[in-house]
């Protein structure tokens, strides 16, 4: 219980930073937060806050930088968020700050696997949707779908496959040698009443996940 105490503060707390940033006035223009760990993985949350893509304001995907900084605490991951809005001009992998250190991360340090995490409208009906476009493979994201199934919710590849995102970027370039998962999360986890063992189940599927993979790539 303690354990679950503990997560839920943290969960809690994570999330004001990106509240606050949502001000606009009270936040540094292109800022991120990037907290670098040993391990071979990164979470990014690229829309933590508000942004503003082809001219057009678009809300913040609460609690995504939150989960972010959650699951780099759980999974001993990196974490790379946006803590002021991001102006895209096309869509998440559009260059910008963000953009910039999430490439220059990639490339200076040994960082074999990507969680991007996204927030999924609850007129979708789905706890978390499965993004893999590029991803190269596919039998190990049939296995996370499966195994995330078993409580939660999912789709794959739908409404989003992560088709023109950074899930693709990364895992189309030839430069970056990296897997990406686009993980699109509904209300269930992406509210103030989200629970603690939720988040630890989202975090053992993610970390079988990362073992899979690690040993074929």
């Amino acid at each position: 219980m303690e354990r679950e105490a503990d997560l839920t503060q943290a969960h809690h707390i994570f999330d004001l930073k990106y509240r606050l940033g949502d001000l606009r006035a009270s936040s540094v223009e292109g800022a991120t937060l990037l907290r670098l760990a040993d391990g071979p993985t990164l979470i990014t949350a690229p829309h933590s806050v508000t942004q503003v893509r082809a001219g057009r304001e678009k809300p913040a995907e609460f609690w995504t930088g939150a989960i972010a900084e959650t699951l780099g605490i759980t999974l001993k991951a990196s974490v790379l968020t946006a803590l002021s809005p991001r102006v895209e001009v096309e869509n998440a992998a559009s260059s910008d700050p963000f953009l910039q250190t999430l490439i220059v991360t990639l490339r200076a340090r040994a960082i074999r696997l990507v969680f991007d995490v996204h927030g999924l409208s609850g007129t979708h009906g789905l706890d978390i949707n499965v993004g893999s476009a590029g991803f190269r493979e596919p039998n190990l994201v049939d296995d996370l779908a499966k195994d995330l199934t078993a409580c939660f919710s999912v789709a794959l590849g739908k409404p989003y496959n992560g088709g023109g995102s950074i899930t693709s970027l990364i895992n189309r370039s030839t430069d970056i040698d990296a897997g990406a998962i686009q993980l699109e999360l509904g209300p269930r986890l992406r509210s103030d009443t989200t629970n603690s063992s939720d988040l630890w189940t989202l975090t053992a599927v993610l970390r079988r996940f990362e073992e899979a993979f690690l040993r074929v790539r």
